[in-house]
């Protein structure tokens, strides 16, 4: 069955690992946003599928980001001034 789930990235820093179900993917449905102080993403899920990790990479803007082919922008939010950018390293 599919719906959408939220997931945690805290801490902001260094990367996160994140077991979501294999089908889902971050290439479906998705959401970047803070509530409150935590940044959550909101994913497209299949429930009936294998949970598969991903690997969440965040910086903020102005941040060096690697010269990776790896990792794809995943989404952007703000906290106040701050500007955070998401990117998941493909599975």
């Amino acid at each position: 069955m599919r719906t959408i789930w939220k997931y945690d990235l805290k801490p902001i820093n260094g990367p996160q690992v994140v077991k979501i179900p294999y089908n889902a993917g971050p290439v479906n449905c998705r959401h970047v946003e803070f509530q409150g102080e935590d940044l959550r993403i909101w994913v497209e899920v299949d429930t009936e599928e294998e949970p598969k990790p991903y690997t969440f990479l965040v910086y903020g803007t102005g941040w060096d980001i690697p010269d990776d082919s790896n990792i794809a922008w995943f989404g952007t939010a703000t906290l106040g001034d701050l500007v955070w950018h998401v990117f998941v390293e493909s599975p």
